[in-house]
């Protein structure tokens, strides 16, 4: 199975047929997912989005063409110190781009 890991996420399978799983590590929450289109287009409406857990998520790009797209997410991330884990305001960003093979 071929995936594809930026920064602190994985998303698998690449290339997608059906669906794609975007996670997280452990201390990363996923605040919001958007999917846009090789013209820019928000699509996030044509992707059923079902969450997993508080870091992982799955999408289904069953009603979306074959074409390349591009997952963006913004994630909130706690950082330990010591033994407690502390809020930290740092949000990232990440854009992947994902090859729906229908």
């Amino acid at each position: 199975m071929n995936y594809h890991r930026t920064g602190i996420s994985i998303i698998y399978p690449n290339p997608v047929k059906d669906y794609v799983i975007l996670e997280t590590n452990a201390r990363s929450n996923i605040e919001s997912i958007q999917v846009y289109d090789m013209l820019g287009r928000n699509i996030t409406d044509k992707v059923s989005i079902e969450e997993l857990s508080f870091n992982s998520f799955q999408l289904d790009f069953q009603k979306v063409s074959g074409g390349i797209y591009f997952i963006k997410h913004k994630t909130f991330v706690n950082k330990g110190i010591g033994n407690s884990t502390l809020p930290d305001a740092t949000t990232h960003t990440l854009t992947a781009c994902m090859l729906h093979d229908q």
